[in-house]
């Protein structure tokens, strides 16, 4: 599970559990993630101002194929992102290697605005395990729980 935030125009994680202990040593708290490549990050980008997304588009320029496919202009990132934001529940997965990350995000609001979002993420080995993953309504429905605890005990909006 993580938890991430937006600071001048880069996405930045702040809390991530890996039980693995794959990636991440204990000691690392806060370190920076690419914007385009996970679920939490296509949330916040998409409850952004249009001019806003244009300050990062212009600094990151188009999301690689890896990490989100079909997205080749300004014009059709500001689609996607519009779909996004019609989402209760924001999926994405991007490939890594021989590995796909795969992962649930959900925005955390305080007086309408989206300033954070939580995640659940899996590292999968092929496409038949992203379709199964993907379809898991339970990882919806566990997402959607923590997220509103989390929004009720910061006494912020329950969307």
């Amino acid at each position: 599970v993580l938890l991430a935030v937006l600071e001048s125009e880069q996405k930045y994680i702040i809390d991530y559990i890996d039980y693995d202990e794959k990636f991440f040593s204990k000691n690392i708290r806060i370190f920076e993630d690419d914007i385009y490549r996970t679920a939490s990050g296509r949330i916040m980008l998409s409850n952004l101002p249009k001019e806003k997304i244009y300050e990062i588009y212009k600094r990151y320029g188009n999301p690689s194929p890896e990490s989100w496919e079909d997205i080749t202009s300004f014009e059709e990132l500001c689609a996607a992102l519009k779909k996004i934001r019609n989402s209760s529940v924001v999926k994405a997965y991007s490939k890594a290697g021989d590995v796909f990350h795969c992962g649930y995000a959900k925005g955390i609001f305080k007086n309408r605005e989206c300033v954070g979002a939580i995640g659940i993420a899996e590292i999968l080995k092929s496409e038949e395990e992203i379709r199964e993953y993907m379809n898991n309504n339970n990882n919806e429905i566990l997402l959607m729980r923590a997220a509103k605890e989390i929004n009720r005990r910061l006494d912020y909006d329950i969307i």
